[in-house]
């Protein structure tokens, strides 16, 4: 850590700018560097004007150094006056955003305008001569490479070059410390690493450079590809090699040196205090912040620049559970990978996830809202699966509310359910004979469901509902790419390149916003506010809706709110719910002896007649087949991140307030240690040895703690009655393309790859 000098005590009058000993090292290094600078331009100037991209950087450098003169001398006078006004000037942000932003843009322009002002100064017949030796040199790459690599050291090493503006953009753009940990981590270190790296290589190619300028010019007879002789060109152009070379190359050297210590003294003296990487951990685990030091974060993989753990995370075959547990296997069952520039904390285990997410739960119960996305599918901040606060809680309970109002438990939603059972059997009965593909029969289904608890009625039309279910689709097709993570993710990314990532976003916005426009604007024509009871979920909605604005309320039950309540409605219970279906019948094909027990108990139980909720008891395997089927299939890659409410101490570490961290769902329901050979499908590990159902605590498919899944109760009810009523009547055989394939697709939501079966009904109708 660095330790202030004497005048931080002067420094209170000045509370925006504080000086230390690092201001006069960074002064000295630039004061030396001025001189040397100047010397090699002159030199290069007078007597080397063919060494034009050598001026470049000298000339560079000494803007360099007379920005960090300047610099040391507004900090200096500052505090020695005790000068408020030099201060202010010294910190202004309209200054600061000159300066950083012009630092980054000045050397390339620079780089061009004196190349091409020492072209025009020539004579035609020079530049003519200066463009052949140029060109011939090029083919060996050797200016070429001498001038790019020096160009990058120059930038690399130097602090007001990208350190600085790369600090400036994550302050800009962040407002909490740990969030710009990542940037710094970027800036302090890595970008320095660079720089020592490519100046020792410079050396070499410069001298390679300029030894063979030099031979040229004493006379070695080098002709290009049309034969032109470059001795007697040299001769003839400026002069590219005087007597003096040698002190040339040493001064360019100690410019470089200076570069180098220059470098250094960022990296290995005033970066630890954000970078504890050079202390040889792969994970930053510490972030300096005004009130609160002693902030860790757990190790884990070593992030990429900008882009975090992200593409090493997609490297892996699909879902993607595997890159979780390979980091689990390395760095413990809690650890921190980076979403962008975004510190991750990731808890795997039933363990650790109980004592976080259940036993604390007000510490973890925020969800981590990314802006930009709500910003571009949502309009702001509704719903309530991207929302926190006062907003969750009240839009959570009041649909709890009225799903129970609406007969979860009672006989309306389960005759719902049995209304779609129904409509699936004819359609199968339909197909005796043929290849049938449940995935779609099951879509169409529990679309339906949601539909009428929301509006009120079936699809009539079932191209309205492919529509909306296409829409869906390709939402959670670019929820789970790699170019929406990054989108969203990377926190300096503006708004319009966010959109023009991800024009998916746009498209879902407008056709499922505008079908539930649509929807509700129907529903204020022939709504009846007196009634006492109502018909949907949006009924409900805006009966609240008027109550609360006659109190003066215009906000908490708005229409955008209304909106945005469907569409998690969908996104909650459509594709969990027909994904489980859909792999959980490929399930039974491929384990027909676990699919005939399951047949054997429900025609010992129910015979022929149709499955009930009341018949759920009865029907231990059939409960066992569908909870290890929910286990196998573990839907989801990677869960929705959560935020801590509050500065918390996690297995010994401190994790800030607002950082994201994920219940890693997928590694309790494939734990060996709790599911034993995880890989099987093993409906008996659900029951006990007397053949009854047993209660296991890791099973978690519907998530734990707080945000549990809203429609854990429906969805429960779907899988029950969809399972139980189908594979009492028909028998799901192996279709004319062969098994169905039990691997994943890399999705935000997990889903079984495209087949077919044969069905064959199992009692006559």
């Amino acid at each position: 850590m660095r330790k202030p000098t004497n005048w931080t005590a002067i420094a209170n009058t000045c509370p925006e700018f504080i000086a230390n000993e690092w201001d006069v090292v960074l002064a000295v290094i630039a004061v030396i560097g001025l001189v040397f600078s100047c010397i090699l331009s002159y030199r290069l100037k007078k007597e080397m004007k063919g060494s034009t991209f050598l001026f470049i950087l000298s000339f560079i450098d000494i803007l360099y150094c007379l920005l960090y003169i300047c610099k040391y001398v507004l900090k200096s006078a500052a505090l020695y006056y005790r000068s408020e006004i030099l201060a202010g000037i010294a910190t202004n942000s309209q200054i600061k955003l000159i300066e950083e932003y012009g630092n980054l843009f000045i050397p390339p322009l620079v780089f061009f305008i004196v190349f091409e002002k020492f072209l025009w100064t020539c004579t035609s017949e020079t530049r003519q001569t200066w463009k052949i030796i140029t060109v011939d040199i090029f083919k060996y790459r050797l200016i070429w490479a001498t001038s790019i690599i020096a160009f990058a050291a120059t930038v690399a090493t130097s602090w007001n070059v990208m350190v600085s503006p790369i600090h400036f953009c994550s302050v800009f753009f962040y407002t909490s410390p740990h969030k710009i940990l990542f940037l710094r981590v970027l800036a302090d270190t890595v970008i320095p690493a660079v720089g020592l790296l490519l100046a020792p290589i410079t050396f070499v190619f410069a001298l390679i450079t300029l030894c063979r300028i030099s031979r040229v010019g004493e006379g070695e007879r080098a002709e290009n590809e049309e034969g032109i002789n470059l001795t007697n060109i040299v001769a003839e152009s400026p002069k590219l090699t005087t007597g003096k070379i040698k002190r040339s190359i040493l001064c360019m050297l100690a410019v470089y040196f200076l570069f180098l210590v220059r470098g250094f003294c960022w990296y290995v003296y005033v970066s630890p205090h954000t970078s504890p990487i050079l202390e040889g951990k792969e994970t930053p685990e510490s972030v300096s912040r005004q009130d609160d030091s002693k902030v860790t974060y757990p190790p884990g993989p070593t992030p990429l620049p900008l882009i975090g753990n992200m593409i090493e995370m997609f490297s892996y075959p699909p879902p993607g559970t595997d890159a979780f547990a390979a980091w689990a296997q390395k760095f413990g069952k809690i650890y921190t990978i980076w979403m962008g520039t975004e510190p991750t904390i990731v808890i795997n285990g039933y363990k650790d996830l109980k004592e976080t997410f259940v036993n604390d739960g007000e510490s973890y119960v925020d969800k981590m809202i990314y802006k930009k996305l709500n910003t571009s599918l949502r309009g702001g901040d509704h719903g309530v699966i991207d929302t926190n606060g006062n907003t969750w809680k009240e839009h959570r309970r009041f649909a709890l509310h009225t799903m129970r109002d609406f007969g979860l438990g009672k006989e309306a939603m389960e005759a719902s359910i049995q209304l779609e059972v129904d409509k699936i059997e004819e359609e199968l009965r339909a197909a005796e004979g043929k290849d049938v593909n449940m995935q779609e029969a099951f879509d169409m289904a529990i679309g339906n469901v949601i539909n009428q608890f929301l509006f009120g009625h079936r699809f009539s039309d079932p191209t309205r509902f492919n529509e909306l279910k296409r829409l869906l689709d390709l939402f959670f097709d670019f929820q789970g790419s790699l170019r929406v993570y990054i989108a969203y993710l990377i926190g300096w990314m503006p708004q319009f390149m966010v959109e023009l990532l991800t024009p998916d976003v746009g498209e879902v916005r407008d056709g499922i916003f505008t079908f539930f426009k649509e929807q509700i604007d129907e529903h204020r024509k022939e709504i009846d506010f007196d009634a006492e009871e109502s018909k949907d979920y949006v009924e409900t909605f805006m009966k609240k809706q008027r109550k609360r604005e006659a109190e003066g309320d215009q906000e908490s039950f708005s229409d955008d709110q209304l909106r945005n309540m469907c569409f998690d409605m969908w996104v909650a219970g459509m594709h969990t719910t027909t994904n489980t279906m859909g792999f959980l019948t490929a399930i039974a094909v491929n384990n027909m002896d676990a699919q005939r027990k399951m047949q054997k108990e429900l025609s010992e139980v129910v015979g022929d007649r149709v499955v009930t909720m009341k018949d759920k008891l009865n029907l231990p395997y059939t409960n066992a087949f569908i909870n290890e089927a929910q286990r196998f299939t573990n839907l989801l890659p990677i869960n929705l991140p959560h935020a801590t409410t509050r500065d918390v101490n996690l297995a010994g570490y401190v994790i800030p307030k607002g950082t994201a961290v994920v219940h890693q769902i997928s590694s309790v329901l494939s734990d060996p240690e709790v599911f034993p050979e995880p890989e099987k499908f093993k409906p008996e590990r659900f029951l006990n040895s007397n053949g009854s159902l047993k209660k296991v605590e890791e099973l978690v498919p519907f998530s734990i703690g707080k945000r549990v899944c809203l429609g854990e109760g429906l969805a429960r009810m779907e899988l029950f009655l969809f399972t139980a009523n189908l594979f009492n009547r028909f028998e799901f055989a192996e279709g004319t393309n062969g098994l169905p394939s039990l691997e994943k697709t890399f999705s935000f939501i997990s889903k079984a790859k495209d087949y077919t079966c044969r069905v064959t009904p199992r009692y006559s109708q």
